[in-house]
């Protein structure tokens, strides 16, 4: 607590930042710390929040240093790098990479950020899915150069499709099982999809849905 009453009495001296790439006036401007205004804990978080809205960094850290009746704010940035060309597919022979960059909407120039990277694995992941490929890996890999650029590549190990082994029914008090069965888009010895039973099954007393 004293500690933080402390801090209160100081001003911001000088601001600082540690960029590769990026124009450390924007940084400035963007986290909105300004030299000369009185120092408050809670700025450093609104600062860090502020440059994640730019979403230009894999890392944002802020260090801070008390000289005299001054604080010394540093910056550190780690900037995700520019996509030099397309996202490129290796290994991808049940679905055409077309469709895959659709899906991604990776387009060059956007930043590459691990979260921009995480989302896209996960939109191959779920195209793969609707083809039955659940088990399929995703691998991927950044080359970067000398101009904040990189290229992108996703290396795809496709699974095996599932098939249905053996489906199990519980609570069909009004329906034999073979009925119900046979309303399924999914089948016994089939391969696995998503399906909805939606349809009325005559001789009950109501009209069920489900989905399985």
């Amino acid at each position: 607590m004293i500690l933080f009453y402390f801090l209160l009495n100081y001003t911001i001296s000088d601001v600082r930042v540690n960029a590769r790439w990026t124009d450390p006036n924007l940084i400035i401007q963007t986290s909105g710390l300004k030299i000369g205004e009185r120092f408050q804990e809670s700025m450093l978080s609104q600062a860090i929040y502020n440059l994640n809205r730019l979403h230009l960094f894999n890392y944002i850290a802020i260090d801070t240093s008390i000289i005299g009746d001054g604080i010394f704010i540093d910056i550190n940035v780690e900037e995700a790098p520019f996509l030099s060309g397309e996202a490129e597919f290796v290994g991808n022979k049940n679905i055409k990479t077309k469709k895959l960059k659709k899906k991604t909407e990776l387009k060059t120039g956007m930043v590459l950020t691990n979260q921009a990277i995480f989302t896209a694995k996960t939109k191959v992941a779920e195209l793969y899915g609707e083809k039955n490929y659940f088990n399929t890996e995703i691998i991927d890999s950044i080359i970067p150069d000398t101009l904040n650029r990189a290229r992108l590549i996703f290396f795809i190990k496709e699974g095996t499709p599932l098939r249905i082994s053996k489906i199990i029914i519980n609570g069909n008090h009004s329906f034999s099982d073979s009925k119900i069965k046979r309303k399924m888009q999914n089948k016994e010895k089939g391969f696995l999809r998503s399906g909805k039973l939606d349809r009325n099954i005559k001789g009950g007393h109501r009209k069920d849905k489900g989905i399985l």
